[in-house]
């Protein structure tokens, strides 16, 4: 590394500052065409002094046409130190809609309409940046222009080459590349540009394959340009979606990518490698083994704002099956990974276990994730990671995960815990995403829950959306969700949502929350714990069900009849008492009914041994417990004063007596 940053000063020392500025510069040419060059410097004459830095026979000679492909593949310019971009592309600009106005232009000059009424092609490029008042802005003309053509929607057979249809016709046939046009392009609208020449990872490229300078298979070219006075990466070839040959194609998705605009010097160097090795831009520049050594990173993985936290390389070690990973994370996304043989792609175990019923991704901290992977069986592997915001603008995001990095993994023997988890929604566990929903955990902030004893589970959330009501399934070893549900009591106490569990067996369980948003027909996922379970009690008895239709605490009545809770906002009491007294503050109009039934749903009647007493503006319950077991304590009410009404149903208590 220091011998190559070595190399490349004394380089730069022997052009001297005047020449190597010389070559940097590109003269605009706003005469004829004709006249258009494609050199890389004006230096014939001082191709002595050059030496044998620069093969100055091999730059191209003046070009007669758009189209003329590129003679020469050696740069024969050297940034400055000085020209290394200072700003980040994010401290160029945050959102492309600043852009609106300059690509509503592009995009317009783009449609075969306008294309057919420029008399040649160089018209065209007049017309496209004459809006364009800064350098910035007509490098993005430039840019959203040539990313905006879809060229298998064009009859392209009788174009003539120096025409806007020409042009294009060159492009679709290879006659010129991407990077040829853009650089062509920017220099006759008197931008500064060259065209870069190196390997790239290119669409298909897998974690663990080496990509070298000698190999065609990975040739790419893409461009630098001067902007204000610093260079800055730019791809449009990556930057298509839409136009066949590009490795980004996705025939259902009809956009460019920003990411390939402006791309910063330590972004693109993750998937670009070129030829000279100034022009990574990097005060540091890397190898071709350092190259091949980085994990292949996605333009999402960017645009999200992700980092690698733990594992800097794609091919990693593992020598008993137990891989984390750990990433750090933006709010409000959420993680998958995806585990698949390099040989086959197989996502299921020998056994026939999916294998993301071995990943565990949780939240370790405020901004990091954790991906505990237990591969059962040695081999090679993929570990894909995805990713997408869970919510959009407030709404939840329908879209599919996109992938942000993968890697290759070497198994040399199984993991030791071949006992796979619980079936889950999703690959995440733990309260992400829950805070969408407004909910926000009290008792439980991380993914799992070890049980100490042989006690109630209580998993409680502060709640702020009351609009929104929830759901819950859970998913365990050697029961079935219908058995799991009676062992789960869910229930609002004020502004708090609260699960209690009183699992049966020992093992691993899964609590899945969901909730219910308007104008969709199924609930959705929001997150899930899970729950080990090393000990039960001996009897565990399940929770009796409310009535049909009903739930376990207020009704939406009791508002209206002016009646709340004084004692016990909590429809969920645990007692080792004889007795529980329960008071409601209750209006003037009210009349209450109560009644009392014993280890439901056999549902043995003791209503006649309830008792109250009225004090004012509250009402006292007196309920005794004289065995044992649950019992279920009903309220019912109604409007005193308007005769013919029945008793509506106010509150519902189940009562466990220990």
């Amino acid at each position: 590394m220091d011998a190559l940053n070595a190399k490349l000063e004394r380089q730069r020392q022997r052009m001297g500052l005047a020449l190597a500025d010389k070559l940097a510069t590109r003269v605009s040419r706003d005469d004829t065409f004709d006249d258009y060059s494609d050199d890389s410097s004006d230096a014939t004459e001082d191709e002595d002094e050059l030496g044998e830095m620069i093969d100055i026979s091999a730059i191209s000679a003046t070009t007669t046409l758009w189209t003329t492909p590129t003679q020469s593949t050696v740069l024969a310019v050297v940034p400055l130190r000085e020209e290394y971009p200072i700003r980040r592309k994010k401290q160029l600009y945050t959102d492309p809609a600043i852009f609106k106005h300059v690509d509503a232009h592009a995009i317009k000059l783009a449609q075969t309409a306008s294309l057919v009424t420029q008399p040649s092609f160089s018209a065209l490029v007049n017309e496209l940046v004459r809006i364009g008042t800064t350098e910035l802005e007509k490098v993005r003309l430039i840019f959203r222009w040539i990313t905006a053509q879809n060229c298998e929607e064009m009859d392209l057979a009788d174009a003539v080459d120096d025409t806007p249809l020409g042009v294009l016709k060159g492009l679709y046939y290879t006659k010129i590349t991407f990077s040829t046009l853009f650089m062509r392009m920017c220099r006759f609208a008197g931008l500064r540009c060259v065209e870069i020449c190196g390997c790239a990872k290119l669409r298909g490229y897998q974690p663990g394959q080496l990509v070298t300078l000698k190999d065609y298979s990975y040739s790419h070219t893409w461009n630098a340009v001067r902007i204000d006075g610093y260079w800055h990466f730019v791809d449009c070839n990556w930057g298509v979606s839409h136009i066949p040959g590009s490795v980004t194609f996705d025939p259902f998705r009809f956009e460019y990518d920003e990411h390939y605009f402006l791309a910063d010097p330590d972004v693109i160097i993750k998937t670009h490698f070129p030829n000279d090795a100034s022009w990574q831009l990097l005060l540091q520049p890397i190898t071709i083994e350092e190259f091949n050594d980085a994990v292949p990173l996605k333009p999402d993985f960017f645009k999200f704002g992700f980092e690698l936290q733990s594992h800097q390389k794609a091919v990693v070690d593992i020598p008993n099956g137990n891989l984390d990973i750990r990433l750090c994370c933006p709010p409000g996304f959420i993680l998958y990974c995806k585990i698949s043989t390099v040989e086959g792609g197989r996502e299921v175990s020998l056994h026939g276990i999916h294998f993301h019923q071995y990943v565990f991704i949780h939240q370790m901290a405020e901004d990091v994730m954790a991906c505990y992977v237990r591969i059962p069986e040695p081999g090679h592997y993929y570990a894909t990671f995805y990713a997408k915001r869970q919510f959009v603008d407030g709404e939840l995001n329908l879209e599919s995960q996109t992938e942000v990095c993968k890697y290759y993994i070497k198994n040399y023997a199984p993991s030791s815990d071949q006992q796979p988890l619980p079936i889950s929604p999703a690959d995440h566990w733990g309260p992400i995403g829950a805070s969408n929903a407004g909910l926000t955990p009290i008792t439980h902030t991380g993914g799992v829950i070890m049980c100490q004893d042989t006690g109630d589970i209580d998993i409680r959330f502060k709640r702020t959306q009351k609009d929104l009501k929830f759901t819950h399934d859970m998913t365990g070893d050697s029961l079935t969700e219908k058995q799991l549900a009676l062992y789960t009591l869910q229930r609002y106490v004020d502004d708090e949502l609260v699960f209690t569990l009183c699992l049966p067996q020992i093992g691993r369980y899964g609590l899945h929350i969901s909730t219910i948003y308007p104008g969709l027909r199924h609930p959705v996922h929001l997150c899930s714990y899970l729950i080990v379970m090393p000990e039960v009690r001996p009897i565990v008895q399940p929770f009796p069900p409310p009535p049909t239709g009903e739930y376990y605490g207020k009704s939406v009545a009791t508002s209206n009849l002016g009646v709340s809770t004084f004692t016990h906002p909590d429809p969920f009491i645990r007692t080792h008492d004889n007795q529980v007294q329960i008071i409601f503050s209750i209006s003037s109009k009210v009349t209450l009914s109560a009644s009392l039934l014993y280890n439901p749903p056999r549902c043995v009647d003791l209503s006649n041994t309830l008792r109250h007493e009225f004090n004012g503006g509250s009402v006292t319950y007196f309920i005794t417990l004289n065995q044992n077991g649950y019992y279920h304590f009903r309220v019912q009410g109604k409007d005193g004063s308007a005769h013919g009404i029945p008793f509506t149903n106010l509150f519902n208590y189940l009562i466990r007596k220990e």
